[in-house]
């Protein structure tokens, strides 16, 4: 029994395990055509050439890391085996050339191959630098390392008069914009030629080169309108006197003198100082006790002065002349405020004395200028070409000319303008001699419209207005100045800047900045028949650049004693 139930129970056990196993779930099994798991693909390189995977692989990773490194070191050596050359001058801006090629402006960095090279290094009114240079190149890691060198220069000055001469035509076109604001200013050109000019001498300036300097920034400050260019003109002077270095106190001395000169020279400076200036910085200096008493002691000025007052002992017997047919009357000198009435910000009232002078009666006409073309032939229409090639007209010069007996000469120019005068001067006559012939100035125009100007309707825009008027013989023989207001914007001798009235005394003097007779534009006064009357008055300045020749631009000229 003993070994039966054994058996039995081993039977048992073997049951136990064949149910087990045959509840379990069947193994899967893979379908025919079924794509094998990506777990279960093995890949076997197969030997090259005998050459085991593993030994080739290799190989390879070492080519492949050699070429990179070759790109990376040696290729870009190869093509560009030279030297980054950085180029500073003193002052900037100066033009470099590689072999005669244009290669930037300093400051700049220029690659230059390897080999010896020409290099030129150039900015006007500067000596020219030129050197043979070897430059050096390498070819291992220049991408990464590349050879650099500094070519470090000050520029030396060899034509300050016409530098200074440059520099202040960029002031003057710079000072006829009005709309400057942070984001839009004017580039601090007084300051930067104070720099270079001390910049570009390796001794100390010579005295007559320092003075031409000062006349140059004393010529500027009328041309300030607003308080970045007053900032850069404070810097200047400041510059000036410490001679483009650290202010010192002797420098500040000879400043604050100049500025007290100025000062007590041209009593409206205060103002032209709040004119420059907007916002809050306006309404402190307005605010201040000095300025109150300032304007208190103008306004008196004003009004003791006000009116017209001609000069006693100014008379003269003759009031009309003829010089080559052209009638000519005298104008008596005498005193007014000049812009009175006007609210234009920019013209301040101030007292004004004239000396006598004769003024043409009407703005010259065709026929007048024609007697002027035939002695001088240079000016005459066919000669234009030539003319504009030279900047004294633009293309429009005498445009629709036909030598009409008493229509005024239109499409002029300020330097046809001149020559005229200076033809008619030579044709004084003897009892003239002393005297010259030239364009009004803005006081001698405004002058003559106040105290001989013609009772006679200005001409101003009308419908179908097409061009200048003419007037009679008998009007122009009649001791009056006609067509002052309207017919024709006339030039004057002035260059125009925006702050020339606060550049004068309260004893009827002017400042005239006299540095070469340079200047952007030139003053134009009256209007045209392109304006509408409500537009002008009698204190309205225009400007307008010397060589342009319009349909509303003419001139008159004036006979006064030197």
């Amino acid at each position: 029994m003993p070994l039966i139930f054994g058996a039995y129970h081993k039977i048992v056990k073997v049951d136990k395990m064949l149910v087990a196993l045959y509840n379990c779930p069947p193994m899967s099994k893979r379908k025919k055509g079924a794509p094998t798991p990506p777990k279960e693909i093995k890949v076997r390189l197969k030997p090259i050439f005998g050459i085991k995977p593993g030994l080739y692989l290799s190989v390879i990773y070492l080519l492949l890391i050699i070429a990179i490194l070759f790109f990376i070191l040696v290729l870009p050596g190869l093509r560009k085996n030279g030297t980054y050359v950085s180029f500073n001058t003193i002052p900037k801006k100066a033009a470099v050339y590689v072999d005669g090629n244009y290669a930037g402006s300093t400051p700049c960095e220029v690659f230059i191959e390897k080999g010896l090279h020409e290099i030129t290094i150039r900015k006007a009114f500067y000596k020219q630098i030129y050197e043979e240079k070897d430059i050096k190149g390498r070819v291992f890691g220049s991408m990464i390392f590349p050879l650099r060198e500094k070519i470090n220069v000050n520029l030396e000055i060899v034509d300050v008069e016409g530098l200074l001469k440059w520099k202040y035509g960029l002031f003057s076109d710079w000072s006829l914009i009005e709309s400057i604001h942070e984001r839009y200013q004017a580039p601090p050109i007084l300051s930067e030629t104070v720099l270079e000019f001390f910049s570009g001498y390796r001794t100390v300036p010579h005295s007559e080169y320092k003075k031409m300097l000062e006349n140059m920034l004393s010529a500027a400050m009328p041309g300030i309108n607003n308080e970045y260019a007053l900032k850069d003109a404070l810097l200047s002077w400041g510059l000036y006197y410490s001679e483009g270095q650290i202010l010192t106190p002797a420098g500040l001395y000879r400043l604050l003198g100049k500025l007290s000169f100025f000062k007590q020279e041209y009593e409206n400076i205060p103002f032209w100082v709040l004119s420059t200036l907007s916002g809050e910085k306006r309404e402190s200096l307005i605010s201040t006790e000095w300025y109150r008493r300032r304007i208190t002691q103008y306004e008196t000025l004003l009004k003791e002065k006000g009116g017209i007052r001609f000069n006693p002992g100014s008379e003269t017997g003759t009031n009309t002349i003829m010089i080559e047919g052209i009638p000519f009357v005298y104008v008596q000198g005498g005193e007014y405020i000049m812009g009175a009435g006007s609210n234009e910000p920019l013209i301040h009232p101030h007292p004004v004395k004239v000396e006598g002078f004769f003024m043409s009666a009407g703005e010259i006409t065709q026929m007048q200028y024609k007697k002027f073309l035939d002695e001088n032939p240079d000016w005459k229409p066919e000669n234009q070409k030539n003319l504009e090639k030279e900047g004294l007209v633009t293309e429009n010069y005498l445009k629709g000319w036909s030598e009409n007996e008493s229509t005024p000469v239109s499409h002029i120019s300020y330097f046809a303008a001149r020559a005229f005068c200076e033809w008619l001067e030579t044709k004084l006559p003897y009892n003239f001699r002393g005297y010259r012939a030239r364009l009004p100035l803005e006081e001698e125009w405004e002058w003559a419209h106040l105290s001989r100007g013609a009772d006679y309707p200005p001409i101003f825009y009308q419908r179908n207005s097409s061009g200048p008027q003419s007037l009679t013989s008998d009007a122009l023989q009649s001791g009056k100045i006609f067509n002052l207001m309207g017919n024709l914007w006339e030039w004057c001798e002035d260059w125009f800047y925006p702050g020339a009235y606060f550049f004068t005394s309260w004893k009827g003097e002017r400042y005239r900045p006299a540095f070469f007779d340079i200047g952007s534009e030139k003053v134009v006064r009256g209007g045209s028949w392109a304006n509408p009357s409500i537009s002008v008055d009698y204190t309205t300045r225009g400007s307008q650049p010397p060589s342009w020749c319009t349909p509303v631009l003419g001139f008159r000229p004036v006979i006064i004693k030197q």
